[in-house]
């Protein structure tokens, strides 16, 4: 078995989520949640371990057998973290997605629940520039990120025709070699992403 514990703790909100796994070898993968919890725990318990078992050359049976969460610190996708990465953990995965983005529609309600008439304080951009200049919006973006009032940031990840939100913060600039930069910062005119800031701007109205 193992156990995965989801900790942060900053001034802003925390995240909070401890969920222990047992992983055994199947001929086809399976999830089973065992663990005593909220429907809307154990779905996110469920949709956590199938996210980690995405993409994986080796089958597994994942039996989710206990998560604990707080009344205060936790929120929409930390149990769903906490359980793809205990189920990461239990295979040895040495080279795990860099994030853990949820699509469900279950789950986006719950999130844009929640976030019901909270302020937009910004939205952040990763932009692919390439010496020292850039192609227009949608074609030189990369990533996305929305800052809410008194909440965890939000990436926005692009997967095919699938569009995955997950909790973490904007990252900085880095270089690509040869092949130009990725530069962060807030998005700005005439960008399409820029207009969703401005006086009375609501995450969901």
């Amino acid at each position: 078995m193992r156990t995965f514990r989801l900790l942060r703790q900053t001034n802003r909100p925390s995240r909070f989520a401890e969920v222990t796994v047992q992983v055994a070898v199947s001929s086809r993968s399976a999830v089973e949640v065992s663990a005593v919890a909220v429907d809307e725990h154990r779905r996110e318990a469920e949709l956590g371990a199938r996210w980690a078992l995405r993409g994986l050359s080796a089958a597994a049976r994942v039996t989710v057998t206990s998560l604990f969460v707080s009344e205060v610190d936790t929120s929409v996708g930390d149990v769903y973290e906490a359980t793809a990465r205990a189920v990461w953990q239990a295979m040895r995965v040495e080279d795990p997605a860099s994030y853990v983005g949820f699509s469900h529609p279950a789950m986006v309600a719950s999130w844009l629940e929640s976030m019901v008439g909270r302020r937009l304080d910004a939205v952040m951009e990763a932009r692919y520039w390439c010496e020292g200049r850039r192609d227009p919006d949608a074609e030189s973006l990369l990533h996305a990120w929305l800052l809410v009032e008194n909440a965890i940031p939000v990436g926005l990840h692009g997967r095919g025709d699938e569009l995955l939100l997950a909790k973490e913060s904007p990252y900085r600039s880095y270089e690509m070699d040869r092949c130009g930069e990725a530069r962060g910062g807030p998005a700005r005119r005439p960008d399409v992403l820029s207009g969703f800031i401005g006086p009375g701007s609501r995450a969901v109205p």
